[in-house]
């Protein structure tokens, strides 16, 4: 078995209802994503309307929700998931500014074997 380190972020401009959604995942490289830690930003931490952040694994119901925050603008959790190939954690903000852009960034290990 190897282990690669798992830094990775995707990002995401709010919509004029100050929502947007990302989807991160592995693709290519080790199968599998051990992640141990979610952190949330906006373009304007701290500043209202502050967003609503829910963290789901492969799909967007209650099943899959991993996590929720209230404080989707300036926010780090720890987690325990596993991704597969194929699968993905998919964050949703809710209620935050039109136009800030939102980033959701993993941490953990890449395992294949």
């Amino acid at each position: 078995m190897t282990s690669l380190p798992l830094n990775k972020g995707i990002t995401v401009q709010l919509d004029a209802n100050g929502n947007g959604t990302v989807s991160l995942g592995p693709t290519v490289g080790p199968p599998r994503w051990l992640v141990t830690k979610v952190s949330v930003r906006t373009s304007r931490p701290g500043v209202p309307p502050i967003p609503r952040f829910q963290l789901y694994l492969n799909s967007q119901d209650q099943d899959g929700e991993q996590d929720s925050s209230y404080d989707g603008s300036f926010d780090d959790s720890d987690v325990n998931v596993t991704v597969f190939k194929g699968g993905s954690l998919i964050g949703v903000w809710t209620g935050g500014q039109a136009g800030d852009v939102a980033t959701m960034s993993l941490y953990g290990q890449q395992v294949s074997g």
